[in-house]
């Protein structure tokens, strides 16, 4: 019995997709609005599909991508259909770029290793992730101040235009 439920709401399904009755709901979002992004892989059925962090749109794109930038201060790219839309009133717009945390496969910019977390250098300008013994001359503390990458200073980009 149940398969024959299933069966016929299929059917109901696809006369609506082919008689133009379904219009699929098109997000759409502006430079300078917020969102959450989609989980990919859900572990348990009590897990919450978005994830808690809240995205600023920063560029859109024709294709549907959208390039983010989180509360670290760091960006990515997805599309339109991995976020929903954030409409909370009162949003944190300041940015701290002592949250941001490297990716579990960041692999430093020169060697190409992806461990020693404790000698990982990230760059405020381009995200990228460098070692500290790699670095010409070599760092022996991570610095207190903001650390730009050399491929960022020799394109001329300053603390300031971050």
């Amino acid at each position: 019995m149940a398969g024959k439920i299933v069966q016929h709401r299929d059917t109901l399904r696809y006369a609506t997709i082919r008689g133009r009755g379904y219009l699929p709901s098109v997000k759409e979002f502006l430079v300078g609005e917020f969102a959450y992004l989609r989980l990919r892989v859900i572990t348990s059925t009590l897990q919450i599909v978005a994830k808690r962090e809240i995205h600023k749109v920063k560029m859109v794109k024709e294709n549907g991508d959208i390039q983010l930038q989180g509360k670290c201060g760091m960006t990515m790219m997805n599309n339109v259909c991995n976020m929903t839309p954030c409409h909370l009133p009162i949003i944190d717009l300041i940015v701290d770029h002592t949250l941001a945390r490297p990716d579990q496969n960041l692999a430093y910019e020169l060697c190409a290793f992806k461990d020693e977390e404790e000698f990982m250098l990230l760059c405020l300008g381009c995200g990228t992730g460098w070692n500290m013994m790699c670095l010409n001359p070599k760092l022996n503390k991570v610095p207190k101040d903001d650390w730009l990458s050399p491929h960022c200073l020799e394109d001329g980009v300053t603390g300031q235009d971050l």
